[in-house]
């Protein structure tokens, strides 16, 4: 049985899944939640709303966030089905690929045996009969001849068949080189919009950071008595 490779992706998006886990670090139980609850759910608004009535300590901000994530996550795992699809199908191709070979090499070994065995009786009958009349010594010029050509035409067969072969590998190369290019550009640009993505997020956070720590400095300013300032004056 032929083990499928657990990841079939570029090593980025390998760090950037393991990286971002399977649930966000919310429980099992909160997460199964947030995906049962998202497939009913036409709008964050809603979605929020749901799991906030079944889960009152989940604030808003962290289910959204929570859904952001789940979309990066979908796509990563989108991702591996596709490569693994990819990976079998490459896979029947080249399994194809050796039967068809196989079967050309075995068609040339009994296409060329039985030359040699027609080829080969021709000349002993053309030896046996080497005594015989004129005629029949130039009936066996005439069967060596034909021998000759049936060389020949093997030969140009055998020519034929390698051509054939060498402008199919060629082909095959450029579909290859071709797939692979398209599949590197589409992997640049999901990795950049995740890269973006994820940056917009720890922006974000940072700031709201940043808020709550200028709220708690403006709450805990010391206030003074204008009575006291005016006695030191």
């Amino acid at each position: 049985m032929r083990v499928i490779p657990y990841l079939l992706s570029d090593d980025n998006d390998n760090k950037l899944l393991f990286s971002i886990g399977h649930t966000d670090n919310w429980s099992d139980e909160d997460h199964q939640l947030f995906v049962n609850t998202r497939q009913k759910c036409n709008t964050t608004p809603a979605l929020v709303a749901a799991i906030q009535s079944k889960c009152p300590d989940l604030t808003a901000e962290a289910i959204v966030n929570h859904e952001a994530w789940y979309k990066i996550y979908l796509s990563l795992r989108e991702k591996q089905k596709s490569n693994i699809r990819k990976w079998r199908k490459e896979k029947e191709m080249e399994k194809k690929i050796r039967e068809d070979k196989m079967i050309a090499e075995n068609a040339e070994e009994i296409f060329c045996e039985e030359s040699n065995l027609d080829i080969a009786k021709k000349l002993r009958l053309g030896a046996s009969n080497k005594h015989e009349t004129k005629a029949t010594t130039s009936g066996n010029v005439v069967n060596i001849s034909s021998a000759n050509r049936k060389k020949e035409l093997i030969r140009q067969w055998k020519m034929e068949k390698e051509n054939k072969r060498s402008i199919e590998e060629q082909q095959s190369k450029r579909l290859m080189e071709s797939k692979l290019a398209a599949q590197e550009k589409r992997k640049q640009e999901r990795l950049k919009m995740i890269q973006t993505t994820l940056l917009d997020y720890h922006k974000r956070k940072l700031t709201e950071l940043s808020a709550n720590a200028s709220k708690d400095d403006s709450k805990t300013e010391r206030k003074y008595d204008p009575a006291m300032i005016e006695s030191f004056r």
